[in-house]
């Protein structure tokens, strides 16, 4: 009984779940999603064996073990003026980056995320909150605002990425067990 964050890459999933196949062949593999916080809840009660989150992953009960790190980026619609350079500037950031993830399904990442932008100088608005990877795609493309986003995600036709300029961040994935 696995639990997924949908702010992981699906690569990440397709991994687990061939090294499961390969060690219990005849053993199912259960799989449940939400949002970081019901997962370690579900795993608290015991209702979870293990799941496979962005960190961090706070807690003494948990062993964490790191899988994956993808490059953060820009998350912009194509026509947006800063789609036509490499990197963005942080400068560029100031009053557009506005879409986040809901701070509450996951604190500890929100908090850290908050504490990478001030140390660059971008003083962010999360005035827009996301659920999802879905929308936060929808919100950019609504014009809501910028976002930062997994450079391995798969994004709508009329969006783009772009590094910023000078930050080598990841958004960092580990596996999650007792």
């Amino acid at each position: 009984r696995v639990g997924l964050s949908s702010f992981i890459n699906p690569d990440s999933v397709q991994s687990l779940r061939q090294a499961y196949t390969r060690l219990f062949p005849d053993s199912p593999i259960q799989m449940t999603g939400g949002h970081p916080v019901q997962l370690l809840d579900r795993m608290e009660e015991k209702s979870l064996d293990a799941a496979i989150l962005p960190l961090p992953v706070s807690g003494a009960n948990w062993v964490v073990s790191h899988v994956a790190s993808d490059p953060l980026v820009v998350c912009m619609r194509a026509d947006d003026p800063l789609a036509s350079s490499r990197e963005v500037q942080p400068s560029e950031l100031a009053g557009r980056l506005k879409v986040f993830r809901d701070p509450e399904t996951h604190p500890a990442a929100h908090h850290r995320l908050m504490e990478m932008l001030l140390e660059i100088g971008i003083r962010p608005e999360a005035s827009c909150l996301a659920a999802t990877p879905a929308d936060i795609q929808m919100m950019v493309q609504s014009r809501c605002g910028l976002a930062l986003i997994d450079e391995r995600i798969a994004l709508a036709s009329d969006l783009t990425s772009r590094p910023i300029a000078g930050a080598r961040w990841t958004s960092d994935t580990a596996f999650v067990h007792h």
